[in-house]
């Protein structure tokens, strides 16, 4: 077949083609339309095709999309893959390379980057800092013709913020809180690989990759705590999501303090908690400078100082794990010195040959403020100012004095340690003669006379012993012991005297005179 094919009506070239032949036309102009005639064997002649050379600028890119993203371990660069496909070359030629066309945001700042072939992939390396958003397109490239940028896409690679954090999922304890969050859906173009939780001024530390929760510890009960959650890519953090939380307060333990001394205490606490388990214990402060271990249902804490206030807080613990269980009190020490010894009192005075034992009792004195004695000292003088001392630790005492006329004020303290109490009040002991009988009565009738007397007041200490009834006329002395007495046999019509005299273990009463009896 002999072909010709004209443009504009002017013949331009004539070639042959035999069947099944293909035949390269060159020289064509691009983008314009060209009839080809075709001459027959026969001589015929007709145009048998008409057509329009492809354009030299590829056509449009499709489907621009980004692919892995990856930071270089030790690498200051973002490498951000992108995908696209390959433009339709029905009309328009194909690409030899493409170029792509990166832009900052909120900036005319573009670089044109050539790749090498006609790949449909590239790997865009980007700095990551300072970080910003890029918009990228791409566009095909053949003889030096550039074609139409795609549509942009944007490189974002700044993380959302984490999202759906509330209280109202917060498993919230007197010394933790468990936080729960979910990971935006706009997370940008890197992945997030951890999250970093904030809470107000503590230390920050970060939760293990992709990890959407995590416990806080070691909290204060009652206190409000402000939480702030970012998300972590390999370039940047998120903005915080942020929520307030307050704690618990800890449960309280039933127990009481019982004051022992002036420098100890009994620490007593129930046990009996669901909190506690078999290695229970609590960790008390006093005063936030005593810190002592109460293990046992009642515990004493010595070495405590007199007279003090002391601020008692206790924490339950489960072995070496916290518990929300807490005991609080107050409590002040005694004072060391013993409270004033009340109702000294004499008890029984008995007397020998060779002294007068005198029995003293007192009462213990109160013990609520005040230490208890632990021994108690007896003070004693006599009239010529000799104070004596002697220690007893009961509430009774026998005091030995020697057999004479004499007084003697007599006191007791309380003693704990070096510590002395107030003495108390003193007591006088009175060791004298006995006084006369008083009242003495004779009455007779013929040879028989009978006396009677009242006992004599004002007698001391010294029990009256019993009397003596002296009959001067014949110097007959009658003992006895009651208040009165018969004498019989007298001479009648005679003059008889009589005196009564008291005893004790001192003597007689001294008497000047007698009675007269006719």
């Amino acid at each position: 077949m002999n072909v010709k094919y004209v443009y504009d009506g002017n013949l331009t070239t004539t070639f042959n083609i035999t069947a099944d032949k293909e035949v390269i036309v060159g020289s064509l102009q691009p983008n314009t339309s060209y009839l080809i005639w075709c001459t027959g064997y026969n001589g015929s002649t007709e145009g048998c095709l008409d057509i329009t050379t492809k354009s030299q600028v590829p056509n449009v890119i499709q489907n621009l999309q980004t692919a892995k993203t990856s930071v270089p371990e030790n690498s200051s660069n973002i490498v951000q893959g992108l995908l696209w496909d390959t433009p339709n070359n029905e009309k328009h030629d194909q690409p030899e390379v493409y170029v792509v066309r990166t832009c900052k945001e909120i900036t005319t700042n573009c670089t044109i980057l050539e790749t090498k072939g006609n790949h449909t992939e590239y790997n865009l390396t980007l700095p990551l800092s300072p970080l910003m958003k890029y918009s990228v397109s791409v566009a095909g490239k053949s003889r030096n013709n550039t074609g139409p940028f795609s549509d942009s896409i944007t490189l974002d690679y700044k993380p959302a913020a984490p999202v759906e954090i509330s209280d109202a999922n917060a498993m919230i304890t007197c010394q933790s809180i468990e936080v729960q969050w979910n990971q935006s859906k706009s997370s940008g173009d890197l992945p997030i690989l951890m999250y970093n939780i904030a809470v107000r001024s503590q230390s920050t530390f970060v939760t293990e990759e992709n990890t959407t929760s995590t416990v806080i510890g070691n909290l204060l009960p009652l206190t409000s705590y402000t939480i702030q959650v970012r998300s972590i890519n390999a370039a940047t953090s998120s903005e915080a999501t942020e929520i307030n939380i307050t704690t618990t307060e800890r449960d309280k333990a039933k127990g009481n303090v019982k004051r022992l001394n002036s420098s100890s205490i009994n620490i007593v606490i129930s046990k009996n908690h669901t909190m506690l388990l078999n290695s229970q214990y609590f960790k008390c402060h006093l005063n936030n400078n005593i810190t002592v271990n109460i293990s046992a249902t009642e515990d004493e804490v010595s070495g405590l100082s007199s007279n003090t206030t002391y601020s008692i807080h206790c924490i339950g613990y489960n072995g070496s794990r916290e518990v929300c269980l807490e005991f609080n009190s107050n409590v002040t020490t005694k004072f060391e010195v013993p409270e004033r010894v009340n109702n000294i009192t004499k008890g029984t005075t008995e007397t020998t040959e060779k002294s007068i034992n005198q029995t003293l009792y007192w009462s213990e004195p109160a013990t609520s403020e005040n230490d208890a004695p632990k021994y108690y000292t007896i003070y004693y003088s006599s009239s010529n100012g000799t104070t004596l001392e002697e220690n007893t630790t009961g509430l009774v005492y026998t005091l030995v004095f020697p057999p004479k006329n004499e007084t003697y004020n007599v006191s007791v303290a309380g003693r704990s340690g070096q510590h002395i109490g107030p003495r108390s009040d003193h007591i006088t002991l009175v060791y004298k003669e006995p006084p006369v009988p008083l009242e003495v009565i004779i009455t007779g009738k013929a040879c028989d006379v009978y006396i009677s007397w009242k006992p004599p007041t004002d007698i001391g200490d010294l029990p009256i012993t019993g009397y003596v009834i002296e009959h001067s006329t014949t110097s007959i002395k009658l003992n006895t012991t009651t208040l009165n007495v018969s004498i019989s046999q007298l001479i009648p019509k005679t003059k008889y005297t009589f005196r009564v005299k008291a005893v004790n273990a001192l003597g007689e009463s001294f008497v000047h005179g007698y009675e007269l009896y006719n």
